[in-house]
């Protein structure tokens, strides 16, 4: 799970399981990838392939935190 953290190009997180990470300096990605089209159309579509994963795992998951036979504590729609 990520969270912004108010400063532009910077994102926090917490894992909770193993990782594998590789921290890039984001400026110098951004400027790469204006630099270089090839290598900005490569990152924008690989981060665009992972937001689009989480997303499909989060719309996935909803029914079963939502749904009409949702756990007590997963909470319902009336519950937010």
């Amino acid at each position: 799970m990520f969270h912004a953290t108010g400063r532009m190009g910077y994102l926090g997180g917490r894992a909770v399981g193993t990782v594998r990470a590789v921290e890039f300096d984001a400026d110098a990605v951004r400027a790469e990838g204006e630099r270089d089209p090839d290598f900005g159309r490569a990152i924008t579509l690989a981060c665009a392939q992972v937001i689009a994963g989480r997303l499909q795992a989060s719309r996935l998951r909803l029914p079963d935190l939502y749904g009409p036979h949702a756990s007590a504590s997963g909470g319902s729609v009336e519950g937010w």
